[in-house]
């Protein structure tokens, strides 16, 4: 429906508009009798988001339902403030008549009104937890908006339609469901999408009356949520905070508007660890829900929960927090509502003393209150479920707690960590060991696992068209993933500006095009290869299976963390056992102790290795399982949390009391150590059949001549270099040509070259080893490519976003710069190389953890390798010493070609030989031998 002027003037009490209006209205106006101030009194509390006062003024406006088409917009932000006041029974009902009204007009089908009836009924079926019929609606609404307005990317219709904030509503819809099955890069993906229309929306109401940046904030807003749970809190912490600036800028709105925006980000600094500035930011999002608690109540209730759970886990509880909050909730709500009952789980979840004195019938009426709104995957009816076991098993009814669990889907418990805490209550036994195990891994996200993924799904295609089409597909994904990307990195203070709008303008089209190119080689790919689909969806595996693929000296080590809350597990399976248990750490310990470690194993540390914390976190950890362990010689490690950004073999396993370096026994001297992404990488590796070998030995680019002119420079990139090479997305060259040289890498990689048999051509050095050379090569020839390079990193992911760059291995500079040489090859055109190496060594910069302790476990550079098709990445932790490396890297390779080891042996073995080299008695210390990983498994060399 567009809405004219005049309409506009009407809903506002005749008001004279200006373009854009700000405003402000009192809540507590008194209302007049005539239906024409309520109308207008109305239509105020909805534009201010005042959903409670809307609804109720709703109710008298359309007490008989829709009775002529002039109403219908006044109609369907009646059903929205339903919606958002989680009426769902009255909106659907208001929907039906709607629908009927429509239908009987012959107006619904391929419509606005059908497109608009799509997304409330898509809202209305996702907070119920019916995902399947909220994303089929969603879908079904999208695509009658593009069928009405043709392809997003061009503007809608000028005037004032309302269609692309239903556009928005979908996209964000969906993104959310998304998250909840835990597909975090397909929710971004939307999230971006919506972020496209939001900017680009036309001059429609919200917008004339200065509200024109709400759809972008609540976009943003959901975009946080989603980082929320892929666990990037700073990234979570940034883009709420564009929001929240978004709407503080408003007139007109009610200060409670913010509430819910600081609630994400109070629940990112908590998770983040940062508790001072989370309480503090709590406390405000209580403030701006108490001024306008009539309207706000809901998200003030969750915000005094959430506080009351924060409290809790920081040991300042304050118990009149979870009083208060349920006493509101009842006094506002009523003591069955939906509200209610979420204020006595969290005071179920957090208190044992309120969970012992619970009965029964005190969890039946809980799950009869949700069971009216949700169905039974729904947060509430599971968490309720979760606790309810708990209280049956602390009462010492182990077999009454797991006929509960059994009720409860895997994939649904997945997402919460009560469940593995519960499980840990009950004795261990086969069941308990299956169904944690399978819940660990789905509650893991893993990029880098997604790129293992990719890369072994090519060996399920035979035929050389099929390899070429999903070679094409798949590096199409990575360009139209690369200027998503991008788009996010448009601030809402910039869009405004003339430059920006046009730069933005250039974007969406750019996305159209290649979002185009990608659905065709999509079509294509499924009708000849549905099998790559099936393939790519399946992400878990069974213990039994993960058993199967163990040789008998290997065990598999899951690791998971649950961030402080509720403990951290650990589950090992080799030929002959398999256990689980629950670590016994205190909150944050185990990332506490991984912080000091790597503070102190980094070069220039001023501070000693200290030994007996690395002996203590090893007791810790693996500590409480060594008598299954200990015989085993390899170790395959699936790390998750702070864990996955220290190297296991820095774990010390007996009492190093008085001992010095070179005597204390490491983690290494008893085991070789390979790092996993996911459990079901193991299968994916070990069961590829890859029909050819490369023939050559090694590629690799050292020693380079970063300046045009020939001259060596002084510049060191470390690993926030990246924020000062970028600027709005372009690399200053000048500065990149000042790279400080690294000399030391041509002696490494000819070395190493002789020991594989290799010939010196293969060495790209000086001005030759260029981002073209890297291209233009074909390397499906080699099994090893090595890079000697700087690599410009962001320790985290935000600075990129802000920069609109990528992370990139930093080659020669070109004199005159192109799209397909400017000198930095950066992590989306590494995706696009075709590989087939057994190894990527990336010796020279540390690229192995994405950012600090709790952070990604492998740098989007690392994992951009194995998307291009290698099997495994030699990456390290900490900058490393070039003699030392140059030392380790002839070894590994020297017994990796010798003795036919497996890679992670062949590294043990470097390690141990650089640990004792009786030249450099300094390298006992493991910043010298131990900042090296291998992640994945390269075939042996005499496979």
């Amino acid at each position: 429906m567009l809405l004219s002027r005049r309409a506009v003037s009407i809903f506002l009490g005749n008001s004279v508009i200006a373009a854009p209006l700000s405003f402000k209205f009192s809540t507590n106006a008194a209302l007049s009798e005539t239906k024409p101030n309520i109308e207008s009194e109305f239509f105020r509390s909805y534009l201010e988001r005042r959903y409670y006062i809307a609804a109720k003024l709703g109710r008298e406006l359309f007490v008989n339902g829709l009775q002529k088409q002039e109403e219908e917009y006044n109609f369907n932000i009646y059903i929205d403030s339903l919606i958002y006041t989680a009426d769902f029974d009255n909106a659907e009902s208001a929907i039906t008549q709607k629908r009927d009204y429509h239908k009987a007009l012959a107006t619904y089908e391929y419509s606005r009104v059908g497109a608009i009836i799509d997304v409330q009924m898509g809202d209305i079926y996702r907070t119920r937890t019916r995902w399947q019929e909220a994303e089929i609606a969603y879908k079904t609404a999208i695509k009658t908006i593009q069928k009405v307005f043709g392809s997003i990317s061009n503007d809608f219709e000028t005037g004032f339609s309302d269609l692309p904030q239903y556009f928005v509503r979908a996209s964000n819809g969906l993104a959310l469901i998304k998250l909840q099955q835990y597909q975090i890069s397909q929710a971004k993906k939307l999230f971006r999408r919506s972020i496209q229309v939001a900017i680009n929306r036309p001059n429609t109401l919200d917008k004339m009356i200065g509200h024109n940046d709400i759809p972008l904030a609540t976009t943003y807003l959901h975009l946080g949520q989603g980082l929320l749970v892929a666990k990037e809190y700073d990234d979570a912490i940034s883009i709420t905070n564009d929001a929240l600036d978004l709407v503080q800028g408003i007139s007109g709105l009610s200060p409670a508007f913010s509430a819910e925006y600081l609630l994400i980000i109070a629940k990112s600094l908590a998770a983040r660890g940062d508790r001072e500035q989370a309480a503090k930011t709590f406390e405000r999002a209580i403030a701006a829900g108490q001024t306008d608690s009539a309207n706000f109540g809901m998200i003030l209730v969750e915000t005094l929960v959430e506080y009351y759970r924060f409290s809790k886990d920081s040991a300042r509880a304050d118990e009149n927090l979870a009083e208060q909050a349920l006493k509101f909730a009842e006094q506002l709500f009523g003591t069955s509502s939906i509200q209610a009952a979420r204020c006595k789980l969290a005071i179920l979840e957090t208190s044992e003393d309120a969970l012992a004195a619970s009965q029964e019938s005190d969890f039946d009426r809980l799950l009869e209150i949700f069971r009216r709104v949700y169905s039974e995957d729904s947060a509430d009816i599971v968490m309720s479920k979760l606790l309810y076991a708990k209280h049956r098993a602390i009462n010492r009814l182990p077999d009454e707690a797991l006929k509960i669990l059994e009720t409860v889907r895997i994939e649904a418990a997945a997402r919460f960590n009560n469940y593995t805490y519960v499980m840990s209550l009950i004795p261990e036994s086969r069941e308990t060991f299956s169904k944690t195990f399978l819940a660990a891994q789905m509650s893991k996200n893993s990029a880098a696992a997604n790129a293992v993924m990719e890369n072994m799904s090519r060996s399920i295609i035979a035929d050389e068209y099929g390899k070429t089409l999903l070679r094409a597909y798949q590096g199409q994904k990575a360009v139209v993933e690369l200027h998503l990307n991008n788009l996010s990195a448009f601030s809402a203070n910039a869009k405004e500006q003339s430059d920006s709008k046009l730069e933005f303008q250039e974007l969406t089209d750019a996305i159209s095009r290649e979002e185009l190119k990608l659905r065709d080689l999509e079509t294509e790919l499924r009708k000849r290869h549905p099998e790559y689909f099936d393939f790519t969806r399946a992400s878990n595996i069974e213990f039994e299976e993960a058993r199967r693929l163990l040789s008998a000296d290997e065990a598999l080590v899951l690791i998971y963390s649950d961030d402080g809350r509720r403990g951290d597990y650990i589950w090992v399976i080799t030929k002959e056992a398999e256990r689980w248990l629950k670590l016994n750490t205190e909150p944050r310990e185990i990332e506490s102790s991984v912080s000091r470690l790597i503070s102190q194993l980094t070069p220039n540390s001023s501070t000693t290795v200290d030994v007996t914390l690395a002996y203590e976190l090893y007791q810790k950890t693996l500590g409480s399982l060594d008598n299954i362990l200990e015989e085993k010689s390899h170790l395959i490690f699936v790390l998750d949390g702070p864990l996955a950004s220290l190297p296991p073999h820095v774990f010390v396993t007996n009492d190093p009391t008085d001992q010095e370096l070179k005597d204390v026994e490491w983690l290494i001297k008893r085991h070789a150590v390979t790092i996993l992404p996911t459990v079901r990488t193991l299968s994916l590796l070990r069961e590829d059949s890859i029909p050819s070998i490369p023939l050559k030995p090694m590629r690799a680019y050292a020693d380079i001549i970063y300046s045009p002119d020939g001259e060596r420079g002084n510049v060191v990139f470390d690993q926030r270099a990246i924020a000062d090479v970028f600027t709005d997305g372009v690399a200053d060259a000048s500065l990149l040509a000042k790279a400080s040289p690294l000399p030391a890498t041509g002696p490494e990689v000819r070395s190493v070259m002789a020991t594989l048999g290799g010939s010196n051509e293969d060495i790209v050095s000086g001005r030759a080893a260029t981002e073209l050379d890297v291209k233009q090569s074909n390397l499906l020839d080699y099994r090893v490519i090595y890079f000697a390079t700087h690599g410009l990193l962001a320790a985290e992911v935000e600075e990129l976003a802000k920069m609109r760059a990528e992370p990139a291995l930093l080659l020669a500079v070109p004199q005159q710069a192109s799209p397909q040489d400017d000198g930095l090859l950066t992590a989306s055109e590494i995706t696009q190389l075709k590989l087939n190496a057994d190894w990527v060594v990336l010796s020279a910069c540390n690229t192995a953890a994405g950012g600090k302790p709790g952070g990604a476990a492998l740098s989007g550079l690392a994992q951009s390798f194995l998307h291009a098709g290698s099997r495994a990445l030699l990456v390290s932790h900490w900058p490393v010493d070039d003699e030392a490396t140059r030392t380790l890297m002839i070894k590994l390779f020297e017994s990796y070609k010798v003795d036919g080891s497996i890679g992670a042996e062949a590294l043990r073995s470097a390690m141990l030989g650089v640990m004792t080299d009786v030249d450099h008695p300094d390298w006992a210390n493991p910043t010298y031998w131990a900042p090296f990983i291998i992640v994945g498994e390269p075939r042996t060399s005499t496979q």
